[in-house]
């Protein structure tokens, strides 16, 4: 459901100008409050993720990028906006950064950049990402597109760029136990722990309708591991996951029974409010 939530275009078609965008992200994310379903509001995150990719055909988007009214939505805009600005920018390291650095608003930069890892995985598998609507670069050879997530040398963007190297990896991969195998295992530019933790991210929105699935893979996890450190890497992409949903739908964790996942969340929540409302890793 999410998936194609992310590649419907209805609705979008039509859209013509920066105020058509505007509109429709709100009403987005209106709808999205008063959603009963969590996983109705998980696919409203892919829809404004990929409104926020058609919006930078006009002016690169930065009036939705830093529109007020759109601030509890800027973190997974600026996902969407990042990903489609690869594709602009053909993996040249200069003119991408020049472009998240004029146009992208400036508490979020670091999100536009995590969709580089994404691409690392959705480059390989051209027919699958676009059946599923991820825009490409032409030009995105192994080496080339290794060699740019390789040039953001920062801790917190290579943080970023391993995060959607394992989001993508879920979304690409025939089974969650393969794509937790291949984040362990990435390109030099990739930290295995991130990776694991996109990949757990992955698996919680896609699962959000079925928590208990959700607590049981966790656990089965932690026990055919013990002692090892890529469990609390899965883990922490749950609750990370749990608290982006209710960032952008505060109020969604009040409809779960409470527990150790939850609670860890609501953590999370009141540590990005102290912070003035960036989502970071």
């Amino acid at each position: 459901m999410v998936v194609a939530a992310y590649n419907r275009k209805a609705g979008f078609r039509n859209l013509r100008s920066p105020a058509d965008y505007i509109d429709t992200a709100l009403n987005l994310s209106h709808t999205g409050a008063e959603a009963k379903k969590p996983i109705t509001k998980a696919s409203l995150l892919w829809r404004l993720e990929r409104l926020a990719g058609e919006a930078a055909a006009i002016n690169r988007g930065s009036f939705l990028l830093r529109h007020p009214e759109a601030e509890r939505f800027k973190p997974i805009l600026h996902v969407g906006w990042g990903m489609n600005i690869l594709a602009e920018t053909g993996l040249d390291y200069d003119k991408f950064s020049e472009v998240i650095n004029t146009a992208a608003d400036p508490r979020y930069r670091l999100l536009a950049v995590e969709p580089a890892g994404v691409m690392l995985v959705a480059a390989g598998q051209r027919l699958k990402s676009r059946l599923i609507g991820i825009r490409l670069p032409q030009n995105c050879r192994e080496k080339r597109r290794r060699d740019f997530a390789g040039k953001f040398t920062a801790e917190e963007e290579i943080r970023m760029i391993s995060h959607g190297y394992g989001r993508g990896l879920y979304f690409q991969a025939l089974t969650l136990r393969s794509a937790l195998k291949e984040a362990q295992t990435g390109p030099p530019s990739i930290h295995p722990g991130f990776a694991v933790r996109g990949v757990g991210f992955a698996f919680a929105i896609v699962n959000i309708s079925s928590l208990v699935n959700i607590w049981r893979t966790a656990a089965r996890w932690e026990a055919e591991n013990p002692g090892r450190k890529e469990p609390r890497h899965f883990n922490d992409g749950i609750i990370s996951a749990l608290s982006f949903l209710e960032w952008n739908f505060p109020g969604l964790l009040d409809s779960f029974e409470e527990g150790e996942f939850i609670q860890s969340a609501r953590r999370q929540v009141r540590i990005y409010e102290e912070a003035g409302g960036v989502f970071s890793l």
